[in-house]
């Protein structure tokens, strides 16, 4: 659950207790693990914009290449990797991201945290932190994301349903944020809403790294500029990941097991009836 606070001097908090991930061990090892973080993030705009990322390992199980990347307006910035990070172990990141004052609105700055586990299997932690640089927002977008569950190495279609409010005003436009190894398309796009305020943007998903059993969030990101003043509304939407269905069901299995029976007997009969013709001549 994400929660946020203003604090004096235009200071963010944003406090995220990320999904407690379990992680099976793989064939030939002894023991099961568990890797949990939770992120903690300040968003400092007085000057410029810089992002202070908090990291507690929750889970008891110690997590590889442990690198957190912000991504705000286009820019990624990276910080250095932890090689190893230990349950109950905590590490602090301080990165700056420009220099420039903000035109005053309310923006989204997105948060990844990307590690391994023992087996060398990539995950990726993403959320979201409010920057508030001055002004006052307006009445937000809102919206639902309609997904069905997506099966590992597959495919799916789903929906984004967004809301406008009175008086806001375009062009709006939307950007859509995924966790590592989860694709959704279109990433980016123009947002028309009809004369009620509703749009709908018809989506697809291509799953090629996340595991069954997997929960991850997914975000839209819908942006405007209204006299001169920046507003990012966020809609968060929740993926489960599901076993693909097997090609080969039961009921099929079964059935091709006894016509595979019945033509050996069908072939045994025949080689039987020729033995008995050879020995008649």
């Amino acid at each position: 659950m994400l929660g946020a606070s203003r604090l004096p001097g235009r200071l963010t908090r944003l406090s995220c207790a990320a999904a407690f991930l379990c992680v099976v061990s793989g064939p030939g090892t002894a023991h099961a693990g568990s890797i949990g973080f939770r992120v903690d993030t300040d968003v400092d705009t007085r000057d410029g914009l810089s992002v202070k990322v908090t990291l507690t390992q929750t889970g008891d199980e110690a997590a590889n290449d442990v690198t957190p990347t912000i991504e705000f307006l286009g820019k990624q910035t990276t910080g250095e990797p932890i090689a190893k990070f230990q349950p109950s172990q905590d590490h602090v990141w301080e990165i700056r991201l420009r220099d420039q004052p903000l035109t005053p609105g309310s923006y989204a700055v997105v948060v990844r945290v990307r590690y391994s586990d023992a087996n060398g299997y990539p995950f990726e932690i993403t959320s979201l932190a409010p920057a508030t640089p001055g002004g006052k927002a307006g009445a937000r977008v809102s919206g639902a994301f309609v997904i069905p569950k997506v099966p590992v190495d597959g495919d799916a279609d789903g929906t984004l349903s967004l809301k406008k409010p009175k008086g806001r005003s375009g062009p709006f436009e939307g950007v859509l944020i995924s966790p590592h190894g989860l694709h959704l398309t279109p990433e980016h796009f123009p947002v028309d809403f009809d004369q009620e305020g509703n749009a709908s943007i018809d989506l697809s998903l291509n799953n090629d790294k996340l595991l069954a059993g997997t929960s991850v969030n997914v975000f839209a990101l819908v942006s405007s500029d209204q006299d001169g003043f920046h507003q990012t509304d966020t809609v968060r939407g929740t993926i489960h990941i599901v076993a693909a269905e097997s090609l080969l069901s039961g009921t099929t299995f079964y059935r091709a097991a006894a016509a595979a029976a019945a033509l050996l007997v069908v072939l045994e009969l025949i080689g039987a009836l020729r033995r008995r013709t050879r020995g008649m001549k």
